[in-house]
């Protein structure tokens, strides 16, 4: 269920962009978080985006979906390049730098995008007729079977058009 809304969010929120998505359903989140979206190191030379997706396991499925979707809009921010979180507690909001600060976090305008959109994108359970826009994904239980974080994890991955030379 995670898995095909997070596609069918991704597909609704126009992304594109190359990215390696894993999401986790986890028992272990920071105090009084339900989700977060974190960007990862990526390989070099950088052909895609790494983002990882947490959600509160404890959560009703209704809940699940709805932090999903707004853990989502976070992924199109990082994925757009709107939103980038840099090592000293500065993010960079479509060009504006701003210092993160998680007792301020909900006036943040990332935050304000993601919250005024949620229940919106939560609603939506079908997939846009977008016919040259391909998702692949697939479930990965054992990805990372060393741990006892997850309850489950899927990893999405949205691949650019391939461009043929004639």
């Amino acid at each position: 269920m995670i898995k095909k809304q997070a596609e069918i969010y991704l597909d609704h929120l126009d992304v594109r962009e190359h990215l390696y998505l894993t999401i986790g359903i986890t028992t272990k989140m920071p105090e009084k978080l339900e989700g977060i979206t974190l960007p990862l190191p990526s390989p070099e030379p950088a052909m895609y985006q790494m983002l990882k997706v947490l959600i509160q396991a404890n959560l009703s499925k209704e809940k699940q979906l709805l932090v999903l979707a707004h853990e989502m809009i976070h992924v199109k921010q990082y994925a757009k390049n709107e939103l980038i979180t840099m090592h000293d507690k500065r993010v960079v909001w479509k060009g504006k730098k701003h210092y993160y600060s998680q007792a301020d976090n909900l006036n943040k305008p990332w935050e304000k995008e993601a919250y005024r959109n949620d229940h919106i994108l939560a609603q939506i359970d079908e997939p846009s007729q977008n016919p040259k826009q391909e998702t692949l994904a697939e479930q990965i239980p054992n990805r990372i079977s060393n741990s006892t974080t997850y309850k489950c994890s899927y990893v999405i991955e949205k691949c650019k058009e391939q461009k043929t030379s004639s």
